[in-house]
């Protein structure tokens, strides 16, 4: 789904609990833009499922430093749409990079130039990392 500069997956889990993962095309499009696409895809939720629990997840780290420091600028604008009553924040990048800050490389494709796209074991691993957070929400 794209909404202004957000490209955006959205998972069920459950009928009370979505997950909202968001990205950006590298163009045009500034952190501001991809920020309001994905506030316009959280109101369009908040009307569709007023009282579902949304978990909005941090764009995913990246290797090149023009582009991490721009899904930082997002994240950063992002991060303030958590309401912590409907909307829930949750940062996953450390589940993605080494102790050096690269990106772990068993979680992402081998694409060139850069990898942006996960594994199999990565996408294993960001399950299993949302899974607690997930469950918690599905409790209240």
């Amino acid at each position: 789904m794209r909404q202004g500069g957000a490209v955006v997956g959205l998972g069920g889990c459950g009928q009370s609990t979505w997950s909202l993962t968001s990205g950006h095309r590298f163009g045009t499009e500034t952190a501001d833009d991809t920020a309001q696409g994905v506030r316009t895809i959280l109101d369009t939720l908040a009307t569709k499922a007023p009282a579902a629990k949304i978990l909005l997840l941090a764009i995913f780290p990246r290797s090149e430093a023009i582009k991490r420091q721009r899904n930082d600028e997002v994240n950063r604008q992002i991060k303030k749409l958590a309401d912590n009553q409907k909307v829930f924040w949750l940062d996953l990048g450390q589940h993605f990079l080494e102790s050096d800050g690269a990106l772990s490389k068993p979680l992402f494709k081998d694409e060139k130039p850069f990898p942006i796209h996960l594994t199999a074991e990565g996408f294993d691993a960001w399950a299993k990392a949302m899974q607690p957070t997930i469950e918690e929400l599905m409790k209240r």
